[in-house]
This record gives structure tokens, C-alpha cells and sequence, in this order.
């Protein structure tokens, strides 16, 4: 065996002894934290967990509420007050989706259409 095939053997060793020991920490990590043995299954649930509204987003939800309930067309096409509330929740880092069954009718640009359709509730 050539010098060189045992330096590339002992790289792949070393690279892979080091992913393996990253995954255990993270894998120990995460079942201090939550009591449960790390899977795919479980991973997917935690990070895709709905949690609580902060104040600013229940504020904009209350608001874009109140507007579907009296006049539910307008927010099919936003103009004037309400395009710049929606640009103030967006200013926000909040991110506004407007939807009518199963068609997107407006969503934030830093937002993908493909992730909504995929997580629509």
C-alpha cells in the first residue's frame, strides 16, 4: 500500500470519526433537552411545531381579521391603507400570506410559494 492511499484513508477516517461525533453530541443534546430518543420522525415535529403569537404578530392578525371580516375582497387585491399596512407588517419582518381556498392570491416576497403551498393548514 502506497503512502498516498494510506494519508487518503486516514482523511476519510478522520472526517468521518468527526461527522460521527458531531452527530452523537447533537443527538445527546437533543434528547437532554426533550426526553426523547432523536429520529426523523420526531425532529420533523419539533421543528415544524406551531407555537404562540408575539404581540406584534397578534396585532397584525386581529387587524387583517377584522378587515376579512367586513370587506374580504380587498385583501384579494391590496391597494392604498391597506397595502401600506401590510408593508408596515412587512417592515416588521412579518410575513403576510392571503389566500382563497386553495389559490395564493398575495404573499410577502421574502416568502416561497412552493414552502406555503406545502405547510397550508
Amino acid at each position: 500500500m502506497t503512502i498516498k492511499k494510506r494519508f487518503l484513508i486516514s482523511y476519510i477516517g478522520g472526517i468521518a470519526i468527526a461527522c460521527l461525533s458531531l452527530f452523537s453530541i447533537i443527538g445527546i443534546a437533543f434528547y437532554i433537552n426533550t426526553g426523547k430518543v432523536p429520529s426523523p420522525n420526531t425532529l420533523y415535529k419539533t421543528f415544524t411545531q406551531q407555537r404562540s403569537l408575539n404581540p406584534e404578530e397578534e396585532l397584525a392578525y386581529i387587524k387583517l381579521r377584522e378587515i376579512a371580516k367586513s370587506d374580504p375582497e380587498q385583501l384579494l387585491e391590496p391597494s392604498g391603507e391597506l397595502k401600506e399596512m401590510i408593508q408596515t407588517f412587512e417592515h416588521k419582518e412579518l410575513g403576510v400570506v392571503v389566500r382563497q381556498d386553495t389559490k395564493i392570491c398575495y404573499y410577502s416576497q421574502d416568502l416561497v410559494e412552493k414552502s406555503l403551498v406545502v405547510h397550508f393548514p
